[in-house]
């Protein structure tokens, strides 16, 4: 899975792809091109998924798809998209409960592709015994069709292999073994993928020289990840030693983020071994900031949050033995923890961590949890770490159990994670009061939940003051501004969203983040029916000397001032428009589209 660039988060790259550009203008200045928006078709999806739409897609299949008690076969071929998608997606979940509400009056060949995809949902969530039901079921359940078409012979094949799998994941060595032996006596040859099937059901069984002896000759990223696992096991690996190793493997696009979580769950097991505290504490918060759902047959180690509250409490003792401090005196505990603060060493966290646990001095406590969140507030993934320690651990069974002052923070995990549901949840927590007292960088991910539980103008009231509150600079406060704004415009809150990111501008910092305001302002005003503002804006953000004489975003915005002149009964200021604009379009293309746009006027 290749990772994003970073890129500021209120960039809209809608210049960027003149297809599009021609789209918005098409239906902006009213060509007959445009149309009335006609029913939408199984092509329709799968143009979307084409253009990598995948949630839009799924949106539009829950608020359209056709009844299967009136319309049977369309219902099936939007079912089909619907189930590809949730399994690209790995919600697995979701597929199970799917398959299991269906009709009994399916067709067969409708009910034979549902099986294979619950057998891959039973397999990834490790339910070995319900996918063996499953995959059994589709061999027996088709063996009146003698007719050995091709199809059927690799429906047949395919599902012996994944029988052969969920006995692995099963830890049934013997009956895996003997699937292999009549695959390979009825078909000439190992399942595809069989080796690196059957070592992955070694390891996860414990039998690691014939997991490696059965990774021998075979070569690829997966291969090359399973033996760093396997070498993770070895007695004489030392911690510095795997982690340089493992070094190729963590950057991004060569493994998903679950898998470099096992290699950093691993890190952390080796570490343990050689009690190096740091190197573990480190491994582990890189795992649990990581962790994601993985298929259970390549789970192999076990990433929780309650592992690294355990690491984080030997290593803070470990530290106050070193430091001669005595069990009690929590208050040269605390201060040893603030003198670690400063330089964001993970001692700090450890420290705090196990502070944050203890029961004797509440006062402490609280402090303790104060600093375990700003520490790991200035890390990378401190967020997702902290998200892991109180909302997937043991100790934190219930969210109502969580600290009020911690729930901002838990608030911008979620939200960052787009896990919207669960920052509503969160939100119980922080009475009008402390929202208000929040520092900048919490108040904005407040906001967002407040305004995905419908609560706008709770979420308004959060910025009706200056924007920069005394504890932020103006690229935090435009950056907050605009994150909130595309909240309000998702909601349909377009004159709040409008409002927000004009005052945005009086702070923008260069010429580029000026134009990006620009446009964004605009597109709320046109959203809200305010198309003569929105016009005045994009042609503002098109004239900000940001670019050359053939910037892209220049044209494309001047573009979108016609669209929205054109929608504001300007028509003859939109033309002029257009005109002024022939003289700037970079490519032959944009240049014959402004002439297509002219024509219709």
């Amino acid at each position: 899975m290749t990772e994003n660039r970073s890129v500021p988060f209120f960039f809209v790259p809608f210049f960027a792809v003149p297809c599009f550009v021609v789209s918005l203008l098409l239906i902006a200045l009213g060509s007959p091109l445009a149309g009335a928006a006609s029913k939408t078709t199984v092509e329709d999806i799968d143009r979307m998924l084409d253009a990598g739409a995948v949630l839009l897609a799924l949106r539009v299949i829950e608020q359209e798809q056709p009844k299967f008690s009136t319309n049977p076969v369309p219902w099936q071929h939007w079912e089909q998209r619907r189930l590809a998608i949730l399994e690209f997606r790995e919600d697995w979940s979701a597929v199970i409960g799917r398959i299991a509400k269906y009709p009994s009056s399916l067709p067969d060949d409708f009910r034979v592709s549902a099986g294979e995809s619950a057998a891959r949902a039973y397999l990834a969530e490790g339910d070995a015994e319900a996918a063996t039901a499953v995959i059994a079921g589709l061999i027996w359940g088709t063996a009146q069709d003698t007719a050995m078409t091709v199809e059927r012979t690799e429906r047949l094949t395919r599902w012996r292999a994944q029988l052969a799998e969920s006995y692995l994941l099963a830890g049934q060595l013997p009956d895996a073994r003997s699937t292999v032996l009549r695959y390979r006596l009825d078909y000439g040859s190992d399942p595809e993928g069989w080796r690196l099937a059957h070592a992955k059901g070694l390891m996860r069984a414990g039998h690691l020289n014939e997991a490696r002896e059965l990774l021998v000759g075979l070569d690829s990223t997966e291969v090359a990840y399973l033996k760093l696992l396997l070498r993770a096991r070895s007695i004489s690996v030392e911690p510095v030693e795997l982690l340089s190793e493992m070094g190729p493997f963590l950057g991004g696009g060569r493994l998903l983020g679950a898998e470099r979580a096992q290699l950093w769950a691993a890190l952390a097991g080796v570490a343990a071994r050689y009690r190096d505290h740091e190197v573990g504490v480190t491994a582990m918060e890189q795992a649990v900031a990581l962790r994601a759902p993985i298929a259970a047959g390549d789970r192999f180690i076990s990433v929780n949050a309650d592992a690294l509250w355990d690491a984080y409490g030997a290593y803070a003792v470990a530290l106050a033995n070193d430091s001669h401090l005595l069990v009690g005196r929590f208050d040269a505990w605390l201060a040893l923890a603030e003198q670690y603060s400063g330089s964001g060493d993970v001692r700090a966290r450890a420290m705090y961590a196990y502070l944050s646990t203890q029961q004797r001095d509440l006062n402490i406590a609280g402090i303790a949890r104060k600093g375990l969140v700003s520490t790991l507030a200035r890390e990378p993934r401190g967020l997702a770490v902290l998200g892991g320690l109180y909302l997937e651990s043991s100790r934190y069974p219930e969210i109502s159990a969580i600290p009020p002052f911690l729930r901002a923070p838990l608030i911008a995990y979620a939200v960052g994670a787009s896990r919207h549901d669960l920052a509503g949840k969160l939100l119980p927590g922080l009475d009008a009061a402390a929202r208000h007292g929040l520092a900048l960088e919490w108040r904005a991910p407040v906001a967002v939940a407040l305004i995905g539980t419908k609560r706008v103008d709770e979420a308004v009231a959060l910025f009706d003051k200056d924007l920069v509150a005394g504890d932020g600079s103006p690229r935090m406060a435009v950056d907050a501004a605009v994150r909130v704004a595309l909240a309000l415009q998702v909601a349909g809150e377009y004159a709040h969203a409008a409002t927000l990111l004009s005052r945005a501008l009086a702070m923008a910092g260069s010429p580029w983040e000026r134009r990006e305001l620009l446009s964004l302002a605009a597109q709320a005003e046109s959203h809200a029916g305010n198309h003569v503002r929105a016009a005045r804006l994009y042609i503002e953000s098109a004239a900000v000397p940001a670019g050359g004489p053939t910037d892209m975003w220049s044209w494309s915005a001047s573009l979108q001032a016609a669209g929205a002149l054109r929608s504001g009964g300007l028509d003859e200021d939109a033309v002029g428009v257009l005109k002024a604009t022939l003289s700037d379009s970079p490519q032959p293309e944009e240049l014959e589209f402004v002439e297509h746009a002219l024509r219709h006027f």
